[in-house]
């Protein structure tokens, strides 16, 4: 099967230059650093997070080093929460992460995680890899979600590098072409998904039950690690008296103009309402701009951002700023889900506590946008018009808004764990070898409290003792 799919890459690789080509003709962003697509990644720590790194070379003995990859943004928000847990139980280790698109590259880049490398994944050539598995030397590989690349597998499994998949996601597209995909899931040591419905697909596939765990949804880790960043208070940020604030996150091509109808629908009925629109690709401003303004409004991007003006629309310029901008809203549609998209992450709003609507398309989040839906966290809605009809009830009943928010909220506190899940897998791959210097401690701490307690216990033994010793003699 491998053998095969080697040729019929190679028999396509012309035509995968030319799709590059016009992407790179498209998008200058994917121009930078496109080396490292074909495995220059270099020798050293470059391109790295804030945070780090405090050495590129760490001790390779005593110490794992860990490849992730999380192909875009999504999986890259998915995986912070994963890697400063890993950061936290291995303060030591070497972490190198790999991502698809500029955008995955940006919000890594912006953690405030240290991580010893940020490249992009190579292409799957052999060659290609194995210059690239040269440089890293990963102890382990752990990949983010879906984006399994079967040349790149092969290669590590015939290093003996232990597989991971976290936070999985297992599409009945793939359960339908289980023959093509059953070897490629064969080759992971393990996978971590997101729901039993995964492990249903999964073993519907042909994967063996021992090798599968439901470990939950990376997401909600990552929603609530947010919180911990101050939400936008600043005076000019704030919206005019009884006025509210619909923000649509990650929209795609055929959402804009159902936003539109629902903005326009909600101010001829003279609701005091403003838009943020954040697209899921930047290079769709322009086009997004030019549809606004031929619906006779204006626009403003974010990035120039002075006040909120009447029938101005918000438009978000930049990468990463999403989940605060949740913050500033009233009510937040996630986009991905009026088209056929599949849905996007409705764990950040969630998060904040604010109402959530999306469309009819989440099958990326099937179970657990059933579950929002079914608990009162969430409303489903079909189009611009009845999302104008749901915003508009609920600005009339602030306590039912207020109500569907902190059911939201409880959902996502709910289901934490996920990473502590995660991690124990993790460790029991890496072997015994790799003991986390936290567990360490921990271990000699409790020693050294239960010698204090016995030697303590020993003198007082001794003192009542010779108290007694006393009183009986005198």
């Amino acid at each position: 099967m491998f053998i095969l799919y080697h040729a019929l890459f190679f028999l396509l690789l012309p035509g995968i230059l030319v799709w590059l080509l016009i992407k790179l003709v498209r998008r200058r962003d994917y121009l930078a650093n496109f080396s490292e697509r074909l495995g220059n990644i270099g020798d050293d720590a470059r391109q790295c997070s804030p945070g780090g790194p405090a050495d590129g070379r760490r001790q390779k003995s005593c110490q794992p080093r860990f490849w992730l990859h999380a192909v875009s943004a999504g999986e890259a928000t998915a995986a912070i929460a994963l890697l400063a847990a890993l950061r936290r139980r291995y303060p030591e280790s070497y972490i190198a992460i790999s991502t698809a698109t500029p955008a995955g590259r940006a919000i890594l880049a912006a953690s405030t995680v240290a991580m010893d490398r940020i490249f992009y994944c190579p292409l799957d050539l052999v060659w290609v890899i194995r210059r690239v598995i040269a440089r890293i030397e990963p102890t382990i590989f752990l990949v983010v979600e879906t984006d399994l690349w079967p040349a790149l597998l092969h290669c590590l499994a015939r290093r003996q590098i232990p597989m991971m998949l976290v936070n999985g996601r297992i599409s009945l597209r793939r359960v339908k072409w289980r023959r093509l995909f059953q070897p490629v899931f064969a080759l992971l040591d393990h996978i971590c998904v997101q729901t039993d419905a995964d492990a249903e697909r999964l073993i519907r596939i042909g994967v063996k039950p021992v090798k599968v765990s439901v470990t939950g949804n990376l997401k909600f880790a990552q929603a609530l690690c947010q919180l911990e960043t101050p939400p936008l208070t600043d005076s000019r940020y704030a919206l005019p008296s009884g006025a509210v604030l619909l923000v649509a996150g990650s929209t795609h091509p055929g959402e804009d103009e159902e936003l539109l109808d629902c903005y326009g629908r909600l101010r001829e009925r003279g609701r005091d309402v403003f838009l943020m629109v954040a697209p899921r690709h930047l290079e769709r401003l322009e086009v997004i701009r030019s549809l606004i303004n031929r619906r006779g409004y204006s626009t403003q991007l974010w990035s120039c951002f002075r006040k909120w003006e009447p029938d101005h629309i918000t438009v978000v310029d930049s990468v990463g700023n999403l989940p605060r901008l949740y913050s500033l809203a009233h009510f937040v549609f996630v986009g991905g889900s009026f088209v056929k998209r599949g849905g996007h992450n409705i764990f950040e709003p969630a998060a904040w506590g604010k109402p959530i609507f999306f469309g009819p398309y989440m099958e990326n989040y099937s179970s657990i946008a059933e579950t929002a839906v079914r608990e009162g966290a969430a409303i489903r809605v079909s189009h611009g018009v009845d999302l104008a009809e749901h915003v508009a009830g609920l600005m009339d009943q602030p306590s039912r808004a207020a109500e569907i928010g902190r059911r939201a909220s409880a959902l996502v506190k709910r289901n934490q764990g996920v990473v502590e899940r995660n991690l124990a897998i993790i460790e029991s791959l890496l072997g015994p070898q790799y003991r986390a210097p936290q567990a360490q401690s921990f271990r000699t701490d409790l020693a050294a409290k239960a010698l204090t307690f016995i030697l303590a216990l020993h003198s007082l033994s001794v003192a009542v003792l010779k108290a007694a010793l006393g009183f009986w003699r005198g």
